[in-house]
């Protein structure tokens, strides 16, 4: 698994989007297979940033939903980035509403954990949703 999100992670650096995509798409796959939601959590935020990149279709909402299910309700970085980027991925589908409120939790648990880049990453999602 670890090599799986590796080697998509590697192709999306390299600017080989549509495999890192497909590749980040397959580890979600195989993730929701096992049950590893931190592996699931790692593929569903790669198949939204790829998605991004490329324009394509917003199916990263399903396996975003389905890692925030699967993810502890704890507050962790994993869980607040799940949260921020799943609101980003909702801007794209029109619920401005859902995306907002999301992007607003993603932003507190981030203070709380005081996890910068965690913080980063929701503010970025809360001003698209602003722009809106």
């Amino acid at each position: 698994m670890a090599l799986l999100l590796a080697l998509a992670d590697a192709l999306g650096r390299t600017e080989r989007v549509r495999e890192a995509l497909e590749t980040f798409r397959e580890a979600g796959a195989v993730a929701l297979q096992v049950g590893s939601p931190v592996d699931l959590a790692q593929a569903a935020l790669g198949v939204e940033e790829m998605e991004l990149y490329t324009g394509s279709a917003r199916g990263s909402v399903e396996l975003l939903e389905a890692a925030l299910r699967a993810l502890s309700p704890s507050e962790t970085v994993e869980r607040c980035r799940v949260l921020s980027q799943l609101g980003r991925a909702l801007l794209d589908t029109g619920e401005i509403e859902r995306a907002n409120e999301l992007a607003r939790a993603a932003r507190d648990m981030a203070r709380r954990l005081g996890d910068r880049r965690a913080l980063l990453y929701a503010l970025i999602c809360e001003g698209a949703g602003a722009l809106v």
